[in-house]
């Protein structure tokens, strides 16, 4: 019987899907490199995430396993061309976390414009005890100018949220695209002319670190930086600088490097929100996600 692993806690429905298979799902913590060692050698079948990482080290090791069923959009957790090299087909999830993925960006920006994050925790310590104008004063969306980079499924989506607010729309990429109401400028243009700059690019070698000191210097020193691609994206360090010094205002992310963050530095700047990567995590969502992924599990080996 094909033998499965499911390597975290997801909805039942992966399970239910996978019912006439020899079906394992760790509900405990992340697997350790060992572990995923011995999982390609005893598994035909594995439905991975994101933190999976499915390096060369740990695939020279596969004599079971025959597919990777990745529970994310992209497949920057896997050596895909060193599983080509050992026939281990690869699947990820390319359109099912887009409408949840814009919706959390829009929700980042308007917690960060609006003050959301502190005026709650005012609020929950006691200290309103008057009402005053000047209370947690913000900004509006509208009017404003979004710039995307990365303009896939997930940047569409967001440029059309965006437009609804009422913000202008400028997006980077490299193809050329024509796109109603929004209007494709270059990397430098879009940096000094976009008061919000949000990244929404795969995390490529090209990308890794793209947004460092210098990326940041272009920004306006009143612009916003929101990342919900991969944390690995930013130069974490430089980001920190460019906080404390205020070379640009405030950033709001859904990413970081590492993850999870722990006691960090970056968590403790009063301009920077943070979420742990929960841009998906919605129930429709991940229950999609979970569905296909166990699908695409169903459709290799053909059942």
């Amino acid at each position: 019987m094909v033998k499965i692993l499911i390597t975290r806690d997801l909805p039942d429905i992966g399970k239910t899907i996978l019912k006439d298979f020899e079906v394992h799902q760790n509900k405990k913590n992340a697997l350790t490199k060992n572990e995923l060692i011995e999982a390609v050698q005893l598994y035909d079948g594995i439905l991975s995430t994101f933190l999976d990482f499915f390096d060369k080290d740990i695939l020279k090791h596969a004599t079971q396993l025959k597919v990777l069923s990745n529970w994310a959009v992209g497949t920057d957790n896997i050596d895909c061309a060193f599983a080509k090299e050992k026939n281990i087909v690869v699947h990820h999830l390319p359109d099912i976390v887009t409408i949840s993925t814009a919706e959390m960006t829009l929700a980042l920006l308007l917690a960060i414009f609006k003050n959301v994050c502190p005026a709650n925790t005012f609020v929950k310590d006691g200290k309103w005890n008057k009402w005053d104008p000047t209370f947690f004063v913000g900004q509006e969306l509208h009017g404003k100018t979004l710039g995307i980079v990365g303009f896939g499924r997930i940047g569409l989506a967001v440029a059309k949220r965006a437009l609804g607010f009422g913000m202008r729309v400028l997006f980077h990429k490299r193809t050329k695209i024509d796109v109603e109401h929004c209007k494709q400028v270059d990397l430098d243009t879009l940096l000094k002319s976009s008061d919000v700059v949000s990244l929404h690019m795969p995390l490529t070698k090209e990308a890794r670190g793209m947004v460092d000191l210098d990326f940041l210097k272009k920004m306006q020193p009143s612009a916003t930086l929101l990342n919900l691609a991969r944390g690995a994206v930013i130069n974490q360090n430089d980001l920190i600088f460019a906080l404390k010094n205020r070379i640009i205002k405030q950033a709001a992310l859904d990413v970081t490097d590492p993850e999870p963050l722990g006691k960090h530095e970056l968590a403790n700047l009063d301009n920077v929100i943070i979420t742990p990567h929960i841009g998906t995590a919605t129930i429709e969502c991940r229950t999609q996600m979970t569905k296909k992924a166990a699908e695409n599990l169903l459709a290799f080996f053909n059942v």
